[in-house]
């Protein structure tokens, strides 16, 4: 189904305008790469403990091993979203302007990219969800639910594709992912003992303000720092990198701060399980 989509997805762009297929490519690799680093790991980790408390009948266990996990997909990959989002054209410049691919490519590849960002925590929320329906062995649901989705993507893309442009592609992408991610998350209610609705509800609301706040202090640190930090005309190409990686440095850090900060105030109790992790791993004997 994967594969599908990917095809028609290029079949579309190669009646965009010029360089619309290779600005894909682009946008899709950070993302791409993102996911299969993180989500794609803990899923493999995860998965013989679905099956295992699937095995057993421990539903209550099952059903905190998968909303866990799923929360805590969500809280790293908001962040990463939001950072992709707001800097999404000096992160393409640093890592793809040179050679041919000028500024008119950057703002080909930053169009989709926003839109393949926005959707981030869902593609990596896609890869928990998929794999509690393998541990369980139902493989018939997912790949039901997949190409009624590649169907809704095909009529996003035909929808906005004269407005948007390659931009439509990324749009149907996330739109159809969070509709396979939605309906299917909802269909695992006859597996698991809840769906944890307080829990759930309150984690989203901390987290949604956790981001807002984390949305505004990269933008305007951003902003802040680009006007006081200009890159000089004469400037060669090496400090005309270093300037953008500077000027998204300060920016990350002042984000990422915004967004521990807030959710350490709220008491996230996601963000204590991350600081628990990294501190057994920095007082893990080293070998």
């Amino acid at each position: 189904i994967a594969q599908t989509r990917t095809i028609l997805d290029y079949k579309f762009a190669s009646g965009m305008a010029e360089g619309s297929t290779s600005s894909l490519g682009y946008a899709r690799a950070l993302s791409d790469t993102l996911v299969l680093l993180v989500p794609s790991a803990l899923g493999v980790v995860i998965y013989p403990y679905f099956s295992d408390m699937g095995a057993e009948g421990n539903r209550q266990k099952l059903t905190e091993t998968f909303m866990g996990s799923l929360r805590l997909i969500v809280f790293l990959f908001i962040p990463l979203s939001i950072l992709m989002m707001v800097l999404r054209v000096p992160l393409i410049q640093v890592l793809f302007q040179r050679g041919r691919f000028d500024m008119e490519s950057v703002m080909l590849t930053a169009g989709p990219m926003f839109y393949y960002s926005m959707g981030l925590a869902v593609f990596a929320a896609e890869i928990i969800i998929m794999r509690f329906y393998y541990s369980a062995k139902n493989t018939l649901v997912p790949a039901v639910v997949g190409v009624i989705c590649v169907a809704i993507h095909i009529c996003v893309v035909l929808a906005f594709k004269e407005i948007m442009q390659n931009s439509s592609l990324a749009v149907a992408a996330t739109v159809s992912k969070t509709v396979k991610v939605a309906v299917l998350f909802l269909l695992v209610g006859g597996m698991i003992s809840s769906f944890q609705v307080k829990t759930n509800s309150v984690f989203a609301g901390k987290t949604f303000v956790s981001a807002l706040l984390m949305a505004l202090a990269t933008y305007f640190t951003f902003k802040a720092v680009s006007s006081a930090l200009t890159v000089p005309s004469d400037a060669g190409k090496i400090l005309a990198l270093v300037y953008p990686c500077v000027q998204m440095a300060v920016a990350v850090a002042a984000g990422l701060a915004a967004y521990a900060l807030s959710a350490f105030m709220l008491k996230t109790e996601e963000l204590k399980i991350c600081l628990s992790f990294f501190k057994r791993r920095k007082a893990a004997p080293e070998l």
